[in-house]
C-alpha cells in the first residue's frame, strides 16, 4: 500500500513540475524576437483632415416629405378597411 501511494505522488509531482516547465517555456517563447510594428506604421492615404459636408437640396426633402404623406395616407387608408371588416365581423356575429 506504502508503495501504491508513494508511486502515486511521485507521479504527481512529476506531473506538476512538466506542467510548471511547460507555462515557463511557452511564457518565454510567447515574445517575438523581431519588432513588426515598424512594417504596420505607414501613412494612410484615406486619413485626411478636410472639413466634408454634406449639402441637401430642399427637392429631396421636399419628395421625401410627399412620401411620407402618402405612405401616412396609405396607413390610415389600410386601418379603416381593417376597421369596416372588424365591425363587419362584429355584426355577422351578432
Amino acid at each position: 500500500m506504502n508503495k501504491i501511494l508513494a508511486g502515486l505522488l511521485i507521479t504527481g509531482a512529476a506531473v506538476a513540475v512538466g506542467v510548471v516547465a511547460a507555462k515557463v517555456i511557452k511564457s518565454k517563447n510567447s515574445e517575438p524576437d523581431y519588432d513588426d510594428d515598424d512594417m504596420f506604421d505607414y501613412p494612410d492615404p484615406y486619413d485626411t483632415d478636410e472639413d466634408v459636408s454634406f449639402a441637401l437640396s430642399d427637392e429631396l426633402d421636399e419628395a421625401d416629405a410627399d412620401k411620407a404623406a402618402e405612405e401616412t395616407d396609405a396607413d390610415a387608408e389600410a386601418e379603416t378597411v381593417e376597421e369596416e371588416a372588424e365591425e363587419e365581423v362584429s355584426e355577422d356575429k351578432e
